[in-house]
């Protein structure tokens, strides 16, 4: 991508107007997008609370993003919005490996852990009380039907 595009891709990112972005990336054949493009283009998404849109643009660089800590972020932040927390905390993780100590990406791996620890114990809440609930039923039924 060329100088000049990537310097107003970041200008109109600073400015928030994440739908320009998508809307001149969206403009350019697939095949003529690189990384870079599709990376803008996937965080004009995020930016715009279009998580899974943004999700399938990063799944199209999902090779070459294997080692860039950025992409692994912003596939969390995509995540973690969509309340994927154990998958958020793993791309947070993966990205606090490849770049230590970067404070947004810490506060999103300790966010996302707690979340997908209280998204489990709620699951497991619902899991038991289902049971219960048909055990419950079963038994009524039993009755009802006895001589």
């Amino acid at each position: 991508m060329e100088q000049r595009l990537m310097d107003q891709l970041n200008e109109w990112h600073e400015a928030d107007e994440h739908q320009r972005i998508v809307d001149t990336l969206s403009a350019i054949p697939d095949e003529e997008r690189d990384y870079e493009a599709i990376s803008h283009l996937a965080r004009a998404y995020n930016n715009l609370g279009l998580y899974e849109e943004s999700l399938s643009q990063f799944d199209q660089i999902s090779k070459a993003g294997k080692q860039d800590p950025l992409w692994h972020y912003r596939v969390g932040f995509a995540l973690y919005y969509l309340k994927r927390y154990e998958e958020a905390a793993q791309a947070f993780r993966r990205s606090d490996q490849l770049e230590p100590g970067v404070q947004n990406t810490e506060y999103f791996l300790r966010r996302s852990i707690q979340k997908a620890e209280k998204q489990k114990r709620e699951e497991l809440r619902l899991a038991r009380k289902t049971a219960s609930m048909e055990l419950s039923s079963s038994a009524k039924e039993k009755v009802l039907f006895s001589d």
